[in-house]
């Protein structure tokens, strides 16, 4: 909740008409009862399958009745690769419960890829860990030709691997016709993060702000402070 009050904070004196709400991306951890990800990998965790769940899932809630204040929001969800099935689920938890809301929009389907487009601007979102980097641009073209003809500005925001410095030489890159990039994540190191060094990197979450006409004009990241 901080990391949104803290966006929304800096995005002061912008004409935000709506909001994508980019959800998923690991949000739960694990996807069974063994605190193990979808394909068996043991994670460390802090508290119970169900309690994530619903911690989860009020933590949405309140994150999207904050946003829908400024202006109507679109949700779509990233299937991810520690909780591909439980995930899910809480997306459509999170839908039923807006399932009377006239001022809100879900894309949660099982799709690894999604798309959106706002004015000349073509997003494309998924977890990360599908198509290699470098042909998700002709990836964009092939699943969307029509989208790709009608835009000019065209993104790829990616999440998956947490922190910034795992892709130390390339964490975002101009391709032609599309940017391509991973976001920071909020999530602290655990022990294996530990263990291999991927620590002292900021938690942050980040924002941005797309024009219709002249695509991305602003880059918002909130920092959370670590010491308390």
């Amino acid at each position: 909740m901080s990391g949104i009050e803290g966006l929304i904070s800096k995005a002061q004196g912008f004409d935000v008409d709506r909001i994508l709400f980019c959800i998923g991306n690991d949000i739960l951890h694990v996807d069974n009862v063994y605190n193990q990800t979808t394909a068996g990998t043991g994670q460390d965790c802090d508290g119970k399958w169900w309690e994530h769940f619903e911690i989860a899932l009020d933590l949405y809630v309140k994150c999207v009745e904050v946003l829908r204040q400024i202006a109507p929001v679109d949700i779509v969800h990233s299937m991810s690769n520690h909780d591909y099935q439980s995930g899910y689920h809480l997306a459509h938890a999170l839908k039923s419960w807006f399932r009377q809301a006239d001022d809100i929009t879900f894309d949660i389907s099982v799709a690894h890829r999604k798309y959106y487009v706002y004015g000349k601007n073509l997003i494309g979102l998924e977890h990360g860990d599908g198509a290699k980097m470098q042909n998700l641009p002709l990836t964009m073209a092939n699943d969307r030709p029509q989208e790709w003809a009608e835009t000019t500005h065209r993104y790829w925001y990616l999440h998956h691997l947490h922190h910034k410095v795992k892709q130390r030489w390339l964490d975002g890159k101009d391709y032609i016709g599309v940017t391509v990039e991973y976001m920071r994540s909020p999530s602290s190191s655990d022990s294996w993060h530990a263990r291999k060094g991927y620590v002292g990197t900021p938690s942050a979450v980040e924002g941005f702000l797309h024009a219709k006409e002249s695509g991305q004009v602003a880059r918002l990241v909130h920092y959370f402070d670590k010491s308390k």
